[in-house]
């Protein structure tokens, strides 16, 4: 909750910059209980990905609403400079050095796109960093959830079965879905 303020940010310039985009994402995310998305009715977000100091490799993004955009933008803890960590879009031949405090909206699927090797400053290393990426999007079958009361229930149905060791199909990592 400490991070709702944040994203309501980033969803009202979401919304300035790309209104179009944002109202397709928005009316989706009005379908939904205001529980399933990020900061309730605030943000039409369902998902958050976080990625601290993390390389990701070439990859196109799947299940995200295709008619919305992604807004990424990056956190640091305190001042640091690093190099590398830029967003490459190799189809495209661009390369984004995102820092703390831009906002990168895009279509991660459509595009290609993954990110070059972060690189500390001289003297550190990489666990003495904090460089996080944050993309919110809305994951598009969320659409096909039922109601709140609905699902928690069925999360409660998985949930026993997964932890019932003697379940007939229990093993060691079974997500408790036959």
């Amino acid at each position: 909750e400490m991070c709702y303020p944040f994203m309501r940010k980033l969803s009202t310039k979401f919304e300035e910059l790309l209104p179009s985009r944002f109202a397709v994402q928005e009316t989706a995310a009005n379908k939904l209980d205001p529980r399933f998305r990020v900061s309730g009715e605030d943000t039409p977000f369902t998902t958050v990905t976080v990625n601290k100091n993390f390389r990701t490799a070439a990859h196109r993004d799947a299940g995200d609403l295709n008619e919305g955009f992604s807004n990424l933008t990056v956190v640091a803890k305190g001042e640091q400079e690093w190099t590398g960590g830029y967003l490459v879009l190799p189809e495209f031949r661009v390369a984004i050095n995102i820092r703390p405090g831009d906002l990168l909206l895009i279509n991660n699927h459509d595009g290609i796109h993954g990110n070059t090797e972060l690189l500390p400053p001289e003297g550190k290393t990489l666990a003495d960093m904090e460089r996080i990426s944050l993309v919110c999007y809305f994951r598009e079958n969320m659409l096909k959830l039922g109601s709140w009361e609905y699902e928690t229930i069925r999360r409660q149905f998985v949930d026993d079965r997964r932890l019932n060791k003697e379940h007939q199909l229990w093993k060691p990592l079974w997500n408790g879905v036959s």
